[in-house]
């Protein structure tokens, strides 16, 4: 029996939770802790989208209301699956009967949880070794591959802000049984070809990893559509899971809905997994899910709001279209010092941003997200042309 302390609580825990880093927006507090913004505050910090939601989302979810007196299957509504399973047909070309609702997907109640509890379900602990993830990174990669027991193989990304897998030696891919990889990135933007993809998924068939393919900024580019993971696969989705999300697609990030879909196999021990956790998604928030990926009118809404707050604070601010991608919602910028950075812009101008060595980790003396900072374009266009004039004011007034 496990000792208990005199408040009577246990005195032992998980010792992985020892490994777990301090998040990124806990260590942005501490680090403006006591600066007073000398201007109404602006918040870049948060990939949220701010903006009205679709006209659907009211009816849809009041006639489901209903659904709140029933549990819902871990599987997920089967409508839902059928229109996750047309989307994806239509959004990526995809051969009739490819993806099939019932073998190839699970919705999830929200990409952020599944991203995470996918480490879980491939990672062997009795194997042991190690779940590759870019570098600089979305921080559930690192907690899920921590939490299931891996080492995390953290894989720079290169000047061009992709992950740069082609460096891996055969000694480090024989360690790795899964490998992350985010298009378009967070937070660089980069995004991969097809060509690109197909190099990636032989590499990973080569040496048995799995590959765990977040695409839920798929939907937010201002020309071409980003290609996906399911486009570089020749119809076979042996050792593939890609994800996505409502959250920046539709401008839904309350609603927590988004879906795993891929190998047939993976689907099914997944599902088994989450079977114990108790994530399924609500019946009435399903339906509004439903909605959603079967309509693009308030998709295509959102990349011309997107297109108008990259040209309001890039007008402003024309340094930072270096950092911009095309893709996603965040300005990679380029800076002397993140942290310092940081602190200037909330002190002097109110503007909140992120230290980009907070998305990264160390590696041979080098973290590579130092000298950066993330810009999140998700207000409205006349704010992010007020941040950006301020920033551009900074910058001059530090000179």
């Amino acid at each position: 029996m496990l000792p208990l302390d005199s408040c009577g609580g246990s005195a032992a825990m998980n010792s992985d939770l020892q490994a777990l880093y301090e998040y990124p927006f806990a260590r942005l507090r501490r680090l403006l802790e006591g600066l007073e913004p000398a201007a109404s505050p602006i918040d870049c910090s948060v990939g949220e989208p701010r903006g009205p939601l679709p006209d659907f989302v009211a009816p849809v979810l009041n006639q489901a209301l209903e659904g709140f007196g029933r549990y819902p299957s871990t599987a997920g509504d089967p409508n839902l699956r059928a229109a996750i399973a047309q989307w994806l047909t239509d959004r990526y070309n995809l051969s009739s009967g490819m993806i099939d609702p019932g073998r190839h997907i699970i919705p999830a109640f929200g990409t952020r949880e599944a991203l995470w509890s996918a480490a879980l379900a491939v990672f062997d602990r009795q194997w042991g070794g190690e779940i590759g993830l870019p570098n600089p990174f979305y921080q559930i990669y690192e907690g899920g591959a921590l939490m299931a027991g891996a080492r995390p193989r953290y894989i720079p990304c290169g000047a061009d802000g992709k992950m740069d897998w082609q460096s891996l030696g055969e000694e480090q891919w024989e360690q790795l049984q899964a490998l992350y990889v985010c298009s378009p990135g967070n937070p660089t933007g980069a995004v991969l070809n097809e060509q690109e993809w197909r190099e990636l998924i032989a590499a990973c068939r080569r040496h048995g990893v799995v590959l765990l393919a977040d695409e839920c900024y798929s939907e937010l580019y201002v020309d071409a559509p980003p290609v996906g993971v399911l486009q570089g696969c020749d119809g076979d989705l042996t050792g593939i899971l890609t994800f996505n999300s409502l959250s920046k697609r539709s401008g839904l990030p309350g609603l927590r809905a988004g879906f795993v879909a891929g190998d047939p196999e993976l689907i099914a021990g997944f599902l088994n997994l989450r079977t114990y956790t108790g994530v399924a998604q609500p019946l009435p928030l399903a339906a509004v899910a439903e909605a959603a990926w079967c309509d693009e009118g308030h998709v295509a809404h959102n990349r011309e709001l997107l297109a108008q707050r990259v040209d309001a604070f890039v007008s402003h601010f024309p340094r930072a279209a270096d950092g911009w991608s095309g893709a996603g919602m965040f300005v990679w910028l380029e800076v002397a010092d993140g942290e310092a950075y940081a602190r200037r812009a909330w002190g002097e101008q109110g503007v909140k941003v992120l230290p980009g060595i907070y998305l990264g980790r160390g590696q041979q003396g080098h973290n590579p997200g130092a000298g950066r900072v993330r810009i999140a374009l998700v207000d409205d266009p006349d704010t992010l042309a007020e941040a950006g004039r301020r920033l551009n004011q900074m910058e001059k007034e530090g000179r």
